[in-house]
């Protein structure tokens, strides 16, 4: 099964109140047409903000870190209020500096559901190399456009991508 899916990033004013601006960071699932009735993927994730004064990345994930299941019922997962937009923006905090930032998403893709019940395991110390995907923007505070894209990457044998929607 060949699914694309997308991470949108977009700048939130809860209730038209200016001053709590937030970043918010989506997973979603696209490109779904193709997929059979009543179609299930399950998948954990991971987003990351990359802190570059200190060379380090900010993880986020769900409290709960139980796989988020996607299906026609609901295709995106995420988090509305991730991080102020001061905080992303005050360059003291190493996410925005000399106007380059960096995002990334690890997907984790435990299989899309079939009806039936499916059990993923791993040995312990192994894991997916190439489960990290991490797209540099540069030039972050001149983006004028709405929407910017990554490249296409692979993992779990699905295809995915990121898209980062500025409302600025």
């Amino acid at each position: 099964m060949q699914t694309e899916t997308i991470v949108n990033l977009t700048r939130k004013i809860p209730d038209g109140n200016v001053k709590n601006e937030m970043i918010s960071l989506y997973l979603s699932i696209v490109e779904t047409d193709s997929l059979p009735s009543c179609w299930e993927v399950h998948a954990n994730y991971n987003f990351f903000f990359y802190e570059q004064i200190q060379d380090k990345y900010l993880t986020t994930r769900d409290a709960d870190e139980s796989a988020k299941r996607f299906s026609e019922m609901k295709t995106t997962w995420g988090f509305a209020q991730l991080i102020p937009l001061a905080v992303f923006k005050d360059s003291s905090n190493g996410y925005l500096v000399n106007d380059s930032c960096a995002f990334g998403a690890e997907v984790l893709v435990i299989g899309p559901s079939k009806g039936n019940l499916e059990t993923l395991s791993f040995s312990k110390g192994r894991f997916i190399e190439d489960a990290i995907f991490t797209w540099e923007i540069n030039n972050f505070s001149k983006l004028n456009e709405y929407l910017h894209r990554s490249k296409v990457f692979t993992t779990g044998g699905i295809r995915w991508y990121t898209n980062h929607y500025l409302f600025l």
